[in-house]
């Protein structure tokens, strides 16, 4: 079923070429007329790929620069990424969209991904993962000299708890840092679900508010069921 999955893809991809890989995609048609000698065929879609998807990058990090999905998608092959970096690059909803939607035809295989925007699409793109064991979410303090360029997330606790629904087990590392608010303040619902299904965490950051005497009380009965043998930060907002 993957190989003719990827077959199909590699079809896929010939119908939509533009005029400018015209002649590779033809390339390609004959490759695929020529038989199903899968080894042939992943030969030619990695030749393909190259050719019209732009570099073949396991890790990706900007910083400062501001994005536009479509120049992204074409100038790096996505379906290379492990691991990706985004900080203070202005709005990446466009950009997670686009993600949301590749890992729908065929799962990514990313699994870190470290943003400092926090929207609903990126939650969504995140609840649609296959895997990910590395996760980085900031907010910016808008009042600081470097703010961030992006809009304000407006996305909640409960939001991000649904998000990571299915990714507790194979989490390892996970930071949720609101400087702005206290919105992304863990609460109890929060934290049981984190010591209940997080038990492969071996680096934890998440924030408490005044009002958090309940929730750390949660979390610090809790912790010895978590199997870790790295350092946990409960950033305090008093």
């Amino acid at each position: 079923e993957t190989e003719q999955l990827e077959k199909l893809m590699l079809e896929h991809a010939i119908s939509n070429s533009t005029r400018d890989e015209k002649e590779v995609a033809e390339q390609m048609k004959e490759v695929l007329a020529a038989g199903t000698d899968m080894e042939l065929i992943k030969k030619a879609m990695g030749n393909y790929v190259r050719s019209t998807r732009g570099l073949q990058l396991k890790t990706l990090a900007i910083y400062l620069i501001p994005i536009k999905a479509s120049t992204l998608s074409k100038a790096i092959d996505i379906r290379c990424l492990n691991r990706i970096t985004l900080l203070n690059v202005g709005p990446q909803s466009a950009f997670w969209t686009h993600m949301e939607k590749e890992n729908a035809l065929l799962p990514l295989p990313l699994q870190n991904i470290q943003t400092d925007n926090v929207s609903a699409s990126f939650l969504k793109f995140v609840e649609k993962m296959q895997k990910c064991t590395e996760l980085f979410m900031l907010e910016r303090n808008t009042k600081v000299e470097i703010y961030s360029t992006a809009p304000k997330s407006g996305v909640t606790i409960g939001q991000i708890r649904k998000a990571l629904r299915d990714k507790w087990p194979c989490l390892k590392r996970l930071v949720i840092r609101n400087e702005s608010d206290y919105t992304w303040d863990a609460n109890e619902r929060f934290l049981e679900t984190l010591c209940r299904r997080g038990t492969n965490l071996e680096e934890l950051g998440i924030a408490f508010s005044s009002k958090g005497v309940v929730s750390t009380s949660i979390l610090l009965y809790s912790l010895p069921h978590l199997h870790t043998s790295r350092p946990f930060l409960f950033i305090n907002k008093n």
